[in-house]
């Protein structure tokens, strides 16, 4: 989207309210994060709400075209919740009566973003090229029967490369509570038959979270397809199940303890922005909140998005023995989005937790930081049967950029593509290879780095 047209939009967006960043993200080249440009129609911030009758009616709902996806067949294997960015919400779908027909309901249940996946190549087959537009109506919905308002995003994952479209959509002052999106794809970005090209519906603004209520839930009774003569496309198959590009699925729980009795704290506390710098704090938790928790065994689990992994900061204003004691994460998981640290590792006097911890933060080290929840609960096991590794400190060897020509063709190497079967796609040489002439150059990778508990992990896209 044009960068004149968002600050344009943004600026008449802030005429009628706050513009909210509750349980936002930052951009990513892949369908694991979309991303979150800042473009919620803003308003219904701050207290409780606006009471329902003093809403305006802005705008009244089209009807449905003939011929889009209502959901009366009521299936849904096509779509596809995406667990794997650390803000992600554990939704619940449904397809529910409303307004006299079917509509898909998405119920947020830990006050996370939903991340929905549709399957447009299930949908279409090679009919999916011919997808040009795509017509949805959001319907917010609020447990507690007041107004907040409600943003995200739609984005379309096009071609071999998982090209990124985004599309804004948003509910600010408008009684009725829906918002009607029209996505129309630029030609150079379009779905691409045989590739597994998605679109991901997000909800990444919402003031009702702000304001300490339950996070609003997502109605959508309608989706139309288009073509580039804007006719609407029929024949879609609402049977097929849905499949899932490189870094769409279930959360990655690798590396980490399995937790049980495990409560979600607010590390929003006390005006904590959410996000940070480098050396920054983005989280704040009450230390009455969580005193009782830190005891032997206990587990703080941090969902954060960053290039490095968190610490806590365990913070004394005055008295006891420590001001400030810094704690690094026992283990991050393989995506390098969830945190752990064990009540062992603690830098603060446990002692002194009753009578001079004031607060506990979330920090960031070298990189910016965004923090989206925040958990404590007792560890299953007493030790991890692996040995720990934190993403982004020392010790974590990202071997990507030594990567050197690894096709084995015609007794020569050429550049690295997706080969066909027993063909090398990555090769890196150590420091211990000495290049003769007309041969390779010095590799990268030194041996050492490879001790006993070590890991050598490979992020592929294959069917083996």
């Amino acid at each position: 989207m044009n960068t004149k047209r968002i600050a344009l939009l943004l600026s008449v967006l802030l005429v009628f309210g706050t513009l909210l960043t509750a349980c936002g993200d930052t951009a990513s080249p892949s369908p694991v994060t979309p991303s979150t440009a800042e473009a919620s129609d803003g308003g219904g911030g701050g207290g409780g709400g606006l009471a329902w009758d003093d809403t305006p009616v802005v705008a009244q709902p089209k009807a449905i075209p003939d011929g889009a996806i209502t959901f009366d067949d009521g299936r849904t294997g096509y779509l596809a919740f995406n667990l794997t960015p650390g803000n992600a919400d554990p939704s619940v779908m449904s397809v529910i009566d409303y307004n006299g027909g079917k509509a898909l309901k998405i119920e947020t249940t830990e006050g996370g973003c939903p991340y929905l996946g549709i399957d447009i190549s299930g949908l279409f087959g090679d009919r999916v090229a011919d997808v040009r537009e795509i017509d949805l109506r959001i319907w917010v919905e609020h447990p507690d029967g007041n107004f907040y308002a409600s943003g995200g995003m739609l984005e379309a994952y096009t071609g071999e490369s998982n090209n990124r479209s985004e599309f804004l959509w948003g509910v600010a002052l408008d009684k009725s509570l829906f918002k009607e999106l029209t996505a129309k794809l630029d030609d150079n970005r379009v779905f691409a038959p045989g590739a597994k090209n998605i679109l991901v519906l997000t909800k990444t603004h919402d003031s009702a979270v702000t304001a300490g209520e339950h996070a609003a839930n997502l109605i959508i009774d309608y989706i139309a397809f288009y073509d580039a003569s804007g006719n609407i496309m029929t024949g879609y198959d609402t049977s097929a199940s849905f499949e899932p590009p490189a870094g769409f699925g279930s959360a990655d729980r690798s590396l980490l303890y399995n937790i049980v009795e495990e409560i979600q704290l607010d590390h929003l506390w006390d005006g904590a922005p959410g996000s940070c710098g480098a050396w920054g704090q983005a989280g704040f938790i009450d230390p009455a909140e969580i005193r009782e928790y830190l005891v032997p065994g206990s587990i703080i689990t941090v969902y954060y998005k960053s290039d490095d992994a968190p610490e806590l900061i365990f913070q004394n204003y005055a008295g006891g023995t420590i001001g400030w004691g810094k704690t690094e994460p026992y283990t991050t998981n393989l995506t390098g989005n969830v945190a752990q640290f064990r009540y062992e590792d603690i830098n603060f006097p446990p002692e002194e937790f009753e009578d001079f911890l004031d607060k506990l933060n979330v920090g960031g080290c070298t990189a910016d930081l965004q923090v989206t929840k925040v958990t404590v609960g007792q560890r299953v096991e007493e030790e991890l049967p692996w040995k720990p590794i934190v993403i982004g400190r020392a010790g974590f060897k990202d071997l990507t950029p030594l990567n050197e020509d690894a096709i084995l063709r015609d007794g020569g190497y050429t550049p690295m593509v997706s080969p066909a079967a027993w063909k090398l796609c990555f090769r890196v040489h150590t420091i211990n290879d000495v290049p003769e002439a007309d041969d390779f150059t010095t590799g990268s990778l030194d041996p050492a780095w490879f001790v006993e508990g070590s890991y050598v992990t490979a992020y592929y896209d294959s069917e083996t």
